[in-house]
């Protein structure tokens, strides 16, 4: 509703079509933000895999690493995480991870649990207290089996492990 030309805010048009016009401007902005920052963890992304030559998988762990180093200010751009990581081929290397993680797993403290008659729950507890806790359900009863729930439950923490893994060696790098 408007009264003398002035909407229920207490603006005018002519107010409101200026306050539209710098919202516009700085939806503008953030879009270009996001666009460069796209671009940039492209670059970094590339760096990275042409010095590692990565796999697919491998790249997605990378930005997912690369976002963590920066968003902790372990690294100060992009750019910059990109090398910290490519300086040790460990880093992303799964041969030499993954057998530090068969060593964890093969000390840790393992429980196996089933929830529904049709869920296995299976929860790892590494030496350092670390725990993680991963789950497999079959669609109904008569198709469940607990060692095949176990089996995709250990599959999922090993995984689970070896990101945390790659998590630590980031900070250790730094």
């Amino acid at each position: 509703m408007t009264k003398d030309g002035v909407n229920t805010f207490g603006k005018t048009a002519e107010q409101l079509s200026s306050v539209f016009r710098e919202l516009s401007k700085a939806i503008n902005r953030a879009v270009d933000t996001t666009k460069e920052l796209q671009f940039q963890m492209n670059e970094a992304v590339s760096y990275v895999s042409r010095e590692l030559n990565l796999s697919e998988d491998e790249k997605e762990q990378v930005i997912k690493m690369i976002a963590y180093l920066v968003s902790n200010n372990m690294a100060s751009n992009f750019m910059d995480a990109a090398k910290k990581i490519s300086k040790d081929k460990d880093f992303i290397n799964n041969s030499v991870p993954s057998e530090r993680i068969r060593s964890l797993l093969t000390s840790a403290t393992v429980k196996v649990n089933t929830a529904f008659d049709k869920t296995t729950v299976v929860t790892v507890k590494l030496e350092n207290g670390f725990t993680i806790t991963e789950s497999s359900g079959a669609v109904n009863k008569s198709n469940y089996d607990v060692e095949i729930g176990k089996d995709i439950c250990i599959k999922k923490n090993r995984r689970q492990t070896l990101g945390t893994r790659r998590l630590s060696l980031a900070k250790q790098t730094i």
